[in-house]
This record gives C-alpha cells, sequence and structure tokens, in this order.
C-alpha cells in the first residue's frame, strides 16, 4: 500500500515555505515542530510502539502549515470588515457554482454522484468536495456566523448569501449538515441565555421550544438522519453491517481504535498511523470492506486525534474547548475579525462529527488559531461591531 495514500498533495511542498515565509513564521513552525517531534520520540517507550518516514514528514508539513495558517489569518486584520467579507462572499460564492456545475453535468451523465437528497428524493450534488457531509463541514464557518451573528452575516457577507447557504443546504443535505446546524443552534442558544434582557430571553424561550422539537422530529421521522444519527447509538453492530450503514459503522470503529490507543498507547501511535490499530479491535474481522472502511482517520479528527497523539490531544481539546466558549461568552462586542476566527474554530469542532484529516482548509485555519491562541492573547482589531451579539434572525 502506498505509504502517503489519501495526504493532500500540497502538504508535500510545505518545505518551501521554510524558503520564502518570513522569519517569525518559520520560528514558530520550528518549535511545533520540534515540540511535536520531542513528543513523538517520548511515544517510544510504550511497548509495541513503532516509528515511521510518513509520521516524522506529516509532523513536518503539519508544523508549516499551522504556522502559516496562523500567520495568514493575522493578516486578515490589515483589511478592513468590507474587505474580509468580501472575502467570503466569493469563497461561498465559488462553493455554490461548483455544487451548481456538478449538478449540470449530472444531469448531462458527465459527472456521478452515489449520495441521495433526502430532501427532494433526488441525487445530492457535493460539488468540489467528496461528499455531502464534507461540503457540509467547508460550510460550518458560514453557518456559525449566520446563526450566531446574523445581523453581522447580512452586513459583511451579504443578504444574497443567506440564501446561496441555503440552496447549498437544500442541493446536498446530509446527517453531517443536520449536525453543524444543530451545534450552531446550542451554542446560540445557549449563549444568548445567559443575557438577561427580557426581549433576548423571550427569543431565547422561543427558540428552545421551536428549534429542539424539530430537530427531534428530523432525528426520528428522517430516515436517512435517524440511520446515520440513532445508528452511531445503536448496539446491534450486526444489523448495521447487513444494512450496510458505513457512516455508523465508521464512527463506531473510529470509536473503538480510539478507545484500544488510549488504554494501550496512552501517547499514541505513530503520527497519521491510525491504521496501524485496524487489527486491534474485533468489529474489523467481520468482513473487508469494514476493515478497509476509515481505518486511516476514523471517521472523526476526535478519535483521529486520540488515537495518534493520546493525552496530549485530549488536553488540548480541553483547553481549546475552554478558550473557545470563553471567547464567545466575553465577545458581546468583538470585532468581525474575532467572529471569523471563532467560525474556523467552530469549524475544527465541527470535524468530529465525519472528519478526516488535520490538512483540510478550513480545519488548518481554525486549529492553528486554537494552537497559537492558547499561547499568547489573540490579536483583536481596535474597531468594535455596531451590533448586539445576540441579534439572532430578528
Amino acid at each position: 500500500m502506498y505509504p502517503f495514500e489519501n495526504v493532500p498533495l500540497y502538504v508535500f511542498f510545505s518545505g518551501v515555505m521554510l524558503i520564502v515565509l518570513k522569519v517569525e513564521v518559520i520560528k514558530y513552525a520550528i518549535l511545533l515542530f520540534v515540540f511535536l517531534e520531542t513528543y513523538e520520540v517520548i511515544k517510544g517507550i510504550q511497548p509495541d510502539f513503532s516509528y515511521t518516514l510518513k509520521g516524522f514528514l506529516g509532523i513536518f508539513a503539519l508544523s508549516c502549515i499551522m504556522s502559516t495558517s496562523w500567520f495568514s489569518l493575522k493578516e486578515i486584520q490589515k483589511y478592513s470588515y468590507e474587505q474580509i467579507g468580501k472575502w467570503l462572499r466569493i469563497v461561498l460564492l465559488t462553493i455554490f457554482l461548483s455544487v451548481f456545475v456538478h449538478m449540470i453535468l449530472n444531469i448531462f451523465d458527465m459527472a456521478d454522484s452515489v449520495h441521495e437528497n433526502f430532501i427532494f428524493s433526488i441525487t445530492a450534488y457535493s460539488g468540489f468536495f467528496r461528499e455531502p457531509s464534507h461540503l457540509a463541514l467547508g460550510m460550518a464557518p458560514y453557518i456559525f456566523i449566520l446563526i450566531n451573528y446574523f445581523s453581522v452575516f447580512k452586513k459583511y457577507i451579504g443578504n444574497a448569501s443567506i440564501f446561496i447557504v441555503a440552496a447549498i443546504a437544500l442541493l446536498s443535505p446530509s446527517a453531517t449538515l443536520f449536525s453543524v446546524l444543530l451545534a450552531a443552534s446550542v451554542i446560540a442558544l445557549m449563549i444568548g441565555g445567559l443575557n438577561t434582557r427580557k426581549g433576548t430571553s423571550i427569543r431565547i424561550g422561543l427558540g428552545l421550544f421551536i428549534i429542539f422539537p424539530l430537530f427531534m422530529y428530523l432525528t426520528i421521522a428522517v430516515p436517512y438522519i435517524a440511520d446515520r444519527i440513532l445508528g452511531v447509538l445503536s448496539s446491534d453492530n450486526m444489523f448495521l453491517i447487513e444494512d450496510r450503514n458505513y457512516s455508523a459503522l465508521a464512527f463506531i470503529k473510529g470509536k473503538a481504535m480510539a478507545e484500544y490507543a488510549i488504554l494501550h498507547f496512552p501517547f499514541g501511535v505513530a503520527f497519521l498511523d491510525m491504521q496501524v490499530l485496524a487489527s486491534k479491535v474485533s468489529i474489523n474481522f467481520v468482513t473487508d470492506w469494514i476493515y478497509d472502511l476509515n481505518s486511516k482517520d476514523g471517521a472523526s479528527i476526535l478519535f483521529k486525534g486520540i488515537s495518534e497523539l493520546g493525552i496530549l490531544y485530549v488536553i488540548f481539546l480541553i483547553a481549546a474547548s475552554l478558550r473557545f466558549f470563553r471567547e464567545i461568552l466575553t465577545s458581546h462586542s468583538g470585532s468581525f475579525f474575532v467572529i471569523v476566527i471563532m467560525a474556523f474554530e467552530f469549524s475544527f469542532f465541527s470535524q468530529f462529527f465525519r472528519g478526516t484529516t488535520y490538512f483540510a482548509g478550513a480545519v488548518a485555519f481554525g486549529l492553528s488559531a486554537l494552537i497559537f491562541g492558547l499561547l499568547h492573547s489573540r490579536p483583536l482589531q481596535k474597531e468594535r461591531l455596531p451590533f448586539r451579539r445576540h441579534d439572532i434572525v430578528t
């Protein structure tokens, strides 16, 4: 098997960053590389641990990409809110056009899609993305801003962008999209509930009364969503195998691999080598196709990170989660830049539902912000937003 299979091509060019980037960016990349490689060496005290060349090069690539992503985000501060909004609008429009072109090509039998649109009972189109669930993760930053900062979204990303987000959701729905919407709604309602103003309290109460029964109904009544979400909670693996419920099985398998890793490899297996755990969990030996199912990523960046980084990843997630929610609690009049940062961080956490790599674009931005945000205070623009924190769809 090719040792670098499924590693994005741009990872191999990350060494170029050490030549063309600023000294400060290179310094951060080297510090992160040394830290992670030292941790990789510490893993060697574990019985049956094996170092890999792929892990060494993967850490090098990750360090370069994290540093570059972080300083790229900091560069955004040089631009006006309108320019940042225009950038986000162009990216969103590009995603939509790719979905639209995918739909047209499929009509003329020039492109295939094996995924079904459970809303309209037609084919689901994912554009540039491999499948609808990956498209949902790419849309996570927009969904976060739209639900949590509706007025900001309208002003800087545009009214038309609201309809574009809705159109993409309708053309390519998925259980992952459903989960991302639910997570963003929970954050909005949970944090909004802390606001003591009477008007806000009424809106939050109405939101709870409408949103959660709706999500519960969809979870139970829509077979597509029920199969994937309730399937994850099922204890009858044989039924899932007979039903070929790939999504639920991949998630359950990833969870089993992460549990084995934390018990037998508490510091994690070699970086980018999660598949070494495939032979350690019983569900993999039921059929051949299950053995190969998401063995490299566990169908979730939560399981992948725990398997490959062990207790370091657990500690990082606890610290990053606390910082993320503290930012939301204290960002009542924060800058648009800070909102964009939080949107990318939300994108990283959304990868718990269906993430597969540390290197995807939105994930790289969010992960880099969480890593380096823990090291020092986040740079803030002096300009403040002329909106209330929870001006949600009014």
